[in-house]
């Protein structure tokens, strides 16, 4: 996780998370998507994301971008 991210990032999107901004994470493989927000929401322990998660955003939907609810998602 932290070979993947610099620590300044780790520290803004932890920030974004507590603040409930929307997030966009952009990676050549879902995999590492998934990996990265997982390993967040643990680290956030005992806090918790209840709004909108989506690992994986199909292009079909993309118009949940226009949001204006919090909001993690994955591209």
């Amino acid at each position: 996780f932290f070979k993947k991210l610099k620590i300044e990032v780790i520290i803004k999107i932890c920030k974004a998370i507590l603040l409930e901004k929307q997030i966009i994470i952009f990676a050549n493989d879902t995999n590492d998507i998934v990996f990265i927000m997982e390993t967040f929401f643990f680290l956030l322990h005992p806090f918790s994301w209840n709004c909108v998660y989506i690992p994986t955003l199909q292009i079909e939907i993309y118009e949940t971008l226009n949001a204006i609810m919090p909001f993690i998602i994955g591209m």
